[in-house]
């Protein structure tokens, strides 16, 4: 008999093991002519951990439709309709809305193992993870968290700008010691909900129930706590959007409450514009590239510079590639790289047209990379902007000649070491060895300097006088395996005091 009530009780953990869900996290909501902002309230939340959509239709006259099929055809959303118009307040937030949560909570229990129950107009922002599933496993043992309201206003804007998403363009929050934050939103484990009689609040079975972040049950029947926690996820509430969106709203709520005089509106909107909030900007250019606002950005990220000059650049430029890094020498760069896997910062002289910056921060993750370089070739600017435009805040390029710029760079950057020092500058003897000196300055004990075109004499002269004179030590002639190659560099480490020579 205990063996079948253990073999019982053990399939009962099974069946409601995390193993056994179809989701982890899903959302129910409703919706009205949310068309132009379904999309983004969508895609942001699949970013932090969303995995399925229920939603319900409240009578939309737009065409949400053709803005939902295709996630309705990925099988990421489904769509119920719910047709009761509403005639009150009360009717809508005692009635419509919660009998929706009702119908979803029923349908989805066993589905999935948690369910938020938000609007549309409300963004569920992880704080202390990257996502939300990963939120929600500290509280495994609840069956519902509340999560605090954070308010936004309109932020001064009538519409929102046609290139911008909602994220990026309403910034504007009210204070954290407003009463409207004390509200929370949930998240539920749906099989131990009983229904939903207001919709920021459910009923649980007997035995279970609601805490807050901080898993403290002080959470009332009206969807309210007592305390506001910003520390692990925040429910972004875009209560008024812009200011065209406001303006419909409060023709409704006029009609729903009409004992309120309009000043009183003024007061309350203008109380969610008093500070600026930065919450959401780490979420803005995953959000952009996902959705696809940023094509060029994304062409861009997916071309390389033989082909961007190619299409940008001045007649001649898409042949210089085996003048300034041949396919053989290209190869051999990788395989070297390889060998010093500690390399993160990297500093250049000669950019030229950007061909070995580009192998560089190709192929050492995470690197970041300064170039210096003087010259007036016609390529170097379209090399340099391309450079800049796909690689960001890794890559910094310095104009003017390096005698000069260098010492400059110094003098603002005094604490700046580089991993790599790779020249590539003129070939003159007087021009590589200061270049080699210059560079000193910005080597660390264990920098590896890499000294290209050792093959020409002026150059090889530069290297070899600076290690007699024990600026440079440890030189080898590197080069590709082919005999035929042409290239060769010199690779040397600095010699600093301390050492023994």
């Amino acid at each position: 008999m205990n063996k079948i009530f253990c073999a019982l009780l053990c399939l009962q953990v099974w069946i409601l093991s995390a193993e056994n869900y179809r989701y982890q996290l899903a959302i129910g909501a409703i919706f009205q002519d949310e068309a132009p902002y379904l999309k983004e309230w969508i895609e942001f939340h699949k970013l932090v951990g969303v995995e399925h959509f229920y939603l319900y239709n409240n009578c939309s006259t737009d065409d949400c439709q053709s803005v939902l099929q295709p996630y309705i055809d990925r099988g990421e959303v489904d769509v119920f309709d719910w047709p009761y118009q509403a005639i009150s307040w009360n009717n809508w937030i005692y009635e419509i809305q919660p009998a929706a949560y009702t119908d979803c909570i029923h349908q989805v229990a066993g589905k999935t193992k948690w369910l938020a129950l938000i609007d549309i107009d409300e963004f569920l922002t992880p704080i202390s993870a990257k996502n939300i599933p990963e939120i929600l496993k500290d509280y495994q043992e609840f069956a519902g968290v509340g999560f605090n309201w954070k308010i936004f206003g309109h932020s001064g804007l009538y519409d929102l700008p046609e290139d911008k998403l909602l994220i990026e363009s309403l910034v504007m929050t009210a204070p954290i010691d407003r009463s409207t934050q004390l509200g929370v939103k949930s998240i539920v484990r749906p099989e131990y909900v009983l229904d939903c009689k207001h919709p920021h609040y459910v009923n649980y079975k007997e035995g279970y129930y609601h805490v807050n972040s901080n898993k403290d049950r002080r959470i009332d029947h009206n969807g309210a706590s007592n305390v506001i926690y910003y520390d692990r996820l925040v429910v972004n509430h875009y209560w008024s959007r812009t200011g065209s969106f406001l303006y419909k709203k409060l023709k409704r709520y006029s009609l729903w409450f009409p004992e309120i005089i309009p000043e009183k509106w003024i007061d309350y909107v203008k109380e969610m514009n008093e500070v600026h909030d930065r919450s959401m900007e780490c979420f803005v250019a995953p959000l952009r590239k996902q959705m696809g606002l940023d094509r060029a950005q994304n062409d861009l990220e997916s071309m390389n510079l033989h082909d961007y000059l190619a299409q940008n650049g001045s007649p001649g430029e898409t042949e210089i590639d085996e003048r300034y890094v041949s396919a053989k020498q290209r190869k051999s760069f990788i395989e070297e790289l390889k060998k010093f896997p500690s390399i993160q910062k990297i500093a250049e002289i000669g950019f030229n047209a950007g061909h070995t910056a580009e192998i560089f921060l190709e192929y050492v993750n995470n690197s970041h990379m300064v170039s210096f370089d003087g010259r007036s070739h016609h390529f170097t600017k379209s090399g340099a902007e391309f450079m800049k435009s796909k690689y960001h805040d890794r890559f910094q390029f310095v104009d003017g000649d390096s005698r000069f710029t260098i010492p400059d760079f110094l003098r603002t950057n005094p604490n700046e070491k580089f991993d790599l020092i790779y020249i590539d500058d003129g070939h003159l003897f007087q021009c590589c060895l200061d270049d080699i000196v210059n560079f000193k300055q910005l080597a660390h004990e264990n920098s590896i300097l890499w000294v290209e075109d050792y093959n020409y004499p002026e150059v090889k002269r530069a290297v070899d006088l600076a290690e007699r004179l024990h600026i440079v030590k440890d030189v080898k002639a590197q080069s590709p395996k082919e005999a035929s190659e042409i290239h060769i560099w010199a690779e040397a480490r600095y010699v600093f005091q301390n050492e023994d020579d």
